[in-house]
């Protein structure tokens, strides 16, 4: 009995000194370790391929589905998409996603990075990144905020649509010329650390020109009902080019979204969500995937 007390007060005062002694853990120190005060080339290019792949594979690809009859709605906010009712905030996150997050900001940081470190390819695919979100951005909203969008202290105004695809047109142009030549130099390490994240080729320069050239194609194809007959021609020749064919269609890239016959001021994002995720109209329902808005 007499050790059984012992051993009581010695784990009692043990416990004591050491709640005593672990209090510093509760103590804030004001830093959040999530952040990322100086962000790297890797860390800007992961955020604009999440950001590209979220635009490409999220509530967008959803919605469009449903509303092409590709998949059906009946649970949550599903069933109300499948009867059209919905409102002007349905796409607010999608639509600020083109700008933060991974959009024009961190894109615009990493090629200003690319830049500073005479990387001209790093910046290739910053620019094909942009491309795509605000090629597809102005085939879904229409006008957008593009030319003015980063300038501090005045509000950005709507570029008209057709002015934002002559403006991808030429940045994918830009970027199929970096790509043309090899990384020399200094450049040649910075390339190899933003090829080490590149989750869809490796790096590989002649498969992110197919790329760049399919968007081209797609985005002629977009503004075909406005522009006319011009956009054809020059739509054949982008997917003509001999790096179009280089395989770019196997791995999860703005590539490989499918192509809509989309006019002016319509299109949708890529249908491969639809394709791997959830079950076509005819066979069954859709279950809103986990995390979805309620």
């Amino acid at each position: 009995m007499k050790n059984r007390k012992w051993l009581g007060r010695a784990l009692g005062a043990a416990l004591l000194a050491g709640s005593a002694g672990a209090c510093d853990f509760l103590e804030i120190s004001g830093t959040d370790p999530n952040i990322i005060s100086e962000p790297t080339l890797a860390s800007l290019f992961v955020s604009a391929q999440l950001r590209s792949f979220a635009f490409s594979e999220g509530q967008l690809a959803r919605v469009s589905a449903v509303w092409t009859q590709q998949l059906a709605g009946v649970d949550r906010q599903f069933s109300l998409l499948d009867r059209y009712v919905f409102g002007e905030d349905e796409a607010d996150d999608e639509f600020s996603g083109l700008y933060t997050g991974g959009g024009l900001v961190d894109i615009r940081r990493g090629r200003a990075f690319s830049d500073s470190v005479g990387c001209s390819q790093c910046s290739a695919l910053f620019q094909i990144h942009e491309a795509y979100l605000f090629g597809m951005g102005a085939s879904i909203f229409g006008d957008l905020p593009y030319r003015g969008a980063l300038v501090d202290g005045t509000p950005a105004a709507l570029d008209a649509q057709q002015q934002v695809y002559a403006d991808v047109q030429a940045l994918l142009d830009n970027a199929i010329a970096s790509l043309s030549t090899a990384p020399t130099g200094g450049s040649t390490a910075f390339y190899g650390q933003l090829s080490e994240v590149e989750f869809n080729f490796g790096g590989n320069r002649a498969r992110w020109s197919a790329v760049a050239n399919t968007l081209k194609a797609r985005f002629y194809l977009h503004t075909a009902v406005v522009r006319g007959a011009p956009a054809y021609p020059a739509a054949r020749a982008a997917a003509a080019r001999p790096s179009a064919s280089a395989g770019a269609s196997t791995a999860r890239t703005p590539g490989r979204c499918s192509s809509s016959p989309a006019g002016a001021g319509s299109g949708a994002s890529g249908s491969s969500l639809s394709s791997r995720t959830a079950s076509p109209r005819s066979r069954g329902t859709v279950a809103p995937p986990s995390g979805a808005r309620r």
